[in-house]
């Protein structure tokens, strides 16, 4: 396979092979989903970006803290759906006061 037929293969494959979706590309006929990614981010990595999420460090702390970019910390939060504080605690339920009128009051 000559230079641009591997750079050609490697654009073509883009994210789709990342995240195992089979696709059918050109000439080749074939699924090119690879059996594995090895830039795909850990578990561990992803475990320790939450926990120190929890724990109320910014994006760029979290960043230097594990020596990764700013940028996959955001998407790693992005994807645990985490990507705002306010959503680390939810609102709780309004508790709407109930009006007695004064025939219920007696």
């Amino acid at each position: 396979m000559r230079a641009c037929e591997a750079n050609a293969y490697r654009c073509a494959l883009g994210i789709a092979g990342c995240i195992g979706i089979g696709v059918a590309i050109g000439s080749w006929g074939t699924q090119l989903s690879p059996r594995s990614c090895p830039h795909r981010l850990r578990n561990q990595q992803v475990a320790a970006v939450e926990q120190l999420w929890r724990g109320r460090q910014t994006e760029p702390a979290i960043a230097r803290a594990l020596g990764m970019a700013r940028s996959a910390v955001s998407l790693i939060l992005r994807r645990l759906s985490l990507n705002r504080l306010t959503l680390l605690e939810p609102k709780p339920p309004l508790i709407r006061s109930v009006r007695i009128s004064v025939f219920e009051a007696v």
